[in-house]
């Protein structure tokens, strides 16, 4: 069996095909190519081989960090973040590019040109690559009836990504609760894990192992984000240490702690979140979100939702070669220890 690098080779390689041959812009193809997990990609062709598919799967696996890459560029405007994997976002390429000048208007929803041209590229940019996604899998070599159906399941899944961010976007104006977070999440970030499962297993012509797979992916996926919550006020993430404080995430964490914080807790919380904080403001949520308990409530939920993955692959034990079955199980136990 393959490892993991030799998985990201083989994605990356048919990446760079793939879009020379679509003839797209320089911006966008160092973008895309910029060094990732490929986490999605490796799942669908992970499920596909585990299924033994015989065909080969890349051509419609390199649909999903298509549509991911997607995403990154539309949160990135959203977020107003200026970099991506230690490079310039998307905008930025383009306003560090034409040298933008931070002209005022006069009028209208951005407050300089600069930022309406920039985040407009990008935001054409990410379409592009959302269009991608689907001609990704419209041209491999697969039977029509299979890809139709893979091509149903990314737009259920591309609306689910969506719904999910605007949940997300929302939220920052609102308090939510635990339960809120946990379903934006669903649909934000695992709809698009489990979705990479599933389009492995359309495309291996074995259906009956779509809800296993499905189940086993949102599991994951919210462990996965949650897990990636811990880590953003861990310092182990370098110089993203609290951005989800600074942007003023309602995180779980957050829910959690403002329903069981005292008044002068609330206070401290409120005036820090969503603010250009200090890092010794930044200690003191964190500090709070210890004390009532929303550090170990968030761990506890990831343990809990690692060990529905671990149930659901496991029904796929005997059905699926042991190798395959091994790395679901071991991909799940490396979640939990992800930075510890």
């Amino acid at each position: 069996m393959k490892n993991i690098d030799d998985y990201r080779k083989e994605i990356d390689d048919n990446l760079k095909v793939f879009l020379k041959n679509k003839n797209v812009g320089s911006f966008l193809s160092e973008f895309v190519l910029r060094k990732g997990k490929r986490l999605r990609p490796i799942l669908c062709m992970k499920a596909y081989h585990a299924l033994a598919g015989k065909r080969k799967i890349i051509p419609a696996a390199i649909s999903l960090e298509l549509f991911h890459a997607s995403t990154l560029v539309h949160d990135d405007i959203m977020d107003e973040d200026d970099k991506r994997r230690g490079m310039p976002s998307m905008h930025m390429i383009y306003k560090n590019k034409y040298n933008l000048r931070l002209n005022k208007q006069v009028s209208g929803i951005f407050s300089d040109s600069a930022s309406r041209f920039s985040a407009s590229a990008a935001i054409i940019e990410g379409n592009i690559l959302s269009c991608l996604a689907f001609s990704s899998i419209a041209e491999s070599d697969f039977p029509s009836e299979l890809k139709n159906e893979a091509i149903l399941l990314l737009a259920d899944v591309v609306e689910k990504v969506n719904k999910g961010q605007l949940m997300d976007m929302v939220n920052e104006f609102r308090e939510s609760s635990e339960k809120e977070y946990l379903e934006m999440i669903s649909l934000k970030t695992a709809s698009l894990i489990s979705g990479s499962l599933e389009i492995g297993a359309i495309f291996s012509g074995n259906a009956w192992a779509r809800k296993s797979l499905k189940e086993y992916g949102q599991h994951l996926g919210i462990a996965f984000q949650l897990k990636d919550d811990l880590l953003d006020i861990s310092g182990k993430k370098g110089n993203t240490f609290g951005s989800d404080i600074r942007k003023g995430k309602k995180t779980l964490l957050l829910s959690h702690a403002l329903r069981h914080s005292s008044q002068s807790q609330k206070a401290l919380l409120k005036g820090v979140i969503g603010k250009e904080s200090s890092e010794s403001e930044i200690k003191k949520a964190i500090g709070i979100y210890e004390s009532t308990g929303a550090i170990e409530a968030c761990s506890c939920i990831i343990s809990e939702k690692l060990e529905f993955a671990k149930k659901s692959i496991s029904q796929l034990k005997g059905k699926i070669d042991e190798q395959h079955f091994e790395f679901f199980l071991n991909l799940s136990d490396y979640v939990k220890k992800r930075m510890d």
